[in-house]
């Protein structure tokens, strides 16, 4: 797959990590382009996030995402503080796949609103919380690589799937996943984006695209999220639960009290937890 398509990948998964943790607080839209004040000219932004930001009022964060082999430097921080006053944003975040020079970071921590973070391929391939919406589809193989480019170049996350033997020869299967920055997205919102998915490979050849199946991600999916023994009265019972943080664990519990173990005094259930607990997390949450 070709560098610009991987890493269009790169950054919707940052988008989709970021509308899971704004929420409803904050608006995340992927590849825009924004009007330069010193530049004069258009700047090309892989995600604008706008809303109530990390405890402030209303503001906007351009985020730049570098899926690097080696770590930021000076010179990176420095291009990305100008793109961040050129466009007159309130703040930026510069994401990369791999670590930050101690230069950069100094740089960055005396340079008002910019914040640097680290997101590993792999950690991104582990984001699909609740709210994740997928559509699986088939398209012929000749066509594969150029749908896989348009789909992602529409915002969507892309991953090959198998089909179905019984199928027959209906193509190669793949599956085009995002997140809307809501848990529950309405069904308006999935046919939505069923809708835009199906043109967007009609453009580029797949006139009769085949749907295999699509979902919502209903729990977990998080790199923070672990299974985690529930004990009772400080024994484990062979139970586990999947949760990423305390008040994660205690709606669980509450279910496990109502639906296995009825009866049981709640305050006696607890989880055993790893020896760090939450697990840290990439970006930080709204």
């Amino acid at each position: 797959m070709a560098a610009d398509a991987l890493d269009t990948e790169y950054e919707n998964g940052v988008a989709d990590v970021l509308a899971y943790l704004a929420g409803d607080a904050a608006v995340v839209e992927r590849n825009i382009r924004m009007p330069g004040k010193r530049s004069g000219k258009q700047r090309q932004i892989d995600v604008r996030v706008t809303g109530a930001l990390f405890a402030s009022g209303n503001a906007t964060m351009v985020v730049d995402c570098k899926r690097y082999t080696k770590p930021l430097d000076v010179n990176h921080v420095g291009t990305f503080v100008g793109l961040v006053e050129d466009v007159g944003a309130d703040m930026g975040l510069l994401v990369s796949t791999v670590g930050i020079s101690p230069a950069a970071k100094q740089y960055a921590d005396n340079v008002r609103g910019i914040r640097l973070d680290i997101l590993p391929i792999e950690h991104l391939a582990a984001w699909s919380p609740r709210g994740t919406v997928s559509f699986d589809y088939a398209v012929p193989e000749e066509l594969f690589p150029e749908s896989v480019r348009a789909v992602r170049r529409a915002g969507f996350r892309v991953r090959p799937i198998k089909v179905d033997e019984w199928r027959g020869d209906v193509g190669i299967g793949l599956s085009a996943f995002r997140h809307f920055g809501v848990l529950s997205p309405s069904g308006e919102q999935q046919q939505q984006a069923r809708k835009q998915l199906e043109a967007v490979l009609r453009r580029v050849g797949v006139s009769e695209p085949v749907e295999l199946g699509s979902g919502v991600v209903a729990g977990g999916g998080t790199p923070g999220h672990r299974w985690l023994e529930v004990s009772l009265a400080g024994v484990p019972i062979g139970l586990k639960v999947l949760v990423s943080s305390e008040g994660e664990i205690a709606t669980e519990l509450d279910c496990v009290a109502t639906s296995f173990l009825e009866g049981v005094p709640r305050e006696q259930l607890d989880v055993i937890r790893p020896a760090i607990w939450p697990i840290p997390t990439m970006f930080p949450r709204w």
